[in-house]
């Protein structure tokens, strides 16, 4: 399960970008940009949906599963302190989702 120091982390990091909602789910948050599902915290893990910007974008972050026994679908990112690069991600992601 994602921690509520983790989460709280995370929102404080997203926090300069517009839009960006959460939702609770089974000890877990989901990621919403605009109203669309860009990602997850999961095990105290930031994974973004793969898109073709995303995958551009992140080149070279691993494929992680949110959970044992799921396809690879998302990609880990360490590095969430990166405002920008999230906010652009996020903007490229919206139109491909």
């Amino acid at each position: 399960m994602t921690t509520n120091d983790f989460f709280n982390f995370i929102q404080e990091c997203f926090s300069p970008i517009e839009n960006v909602t959460y939702r609770k789910m089974m000890g877990e948050y989901c990621i919403y940009y605009r109203g669309k599902l860009v990602g997850e915290l999961c095990d105290n893990r930031l994974l973004l949906k793969r898109t073709p910007s995303s995958e551009i974008l992140l080149a070279g972050a691993p494929l992680e599963s949110p959970y044992p026994g799921s396809k690879q679908l998302l990609f880990s990112v360490a590095d969430p302190e990166n405002t920008e690069k999230i906010r652009n991600v996020f903007a490229k992601m919206y139109d491909e989702l």
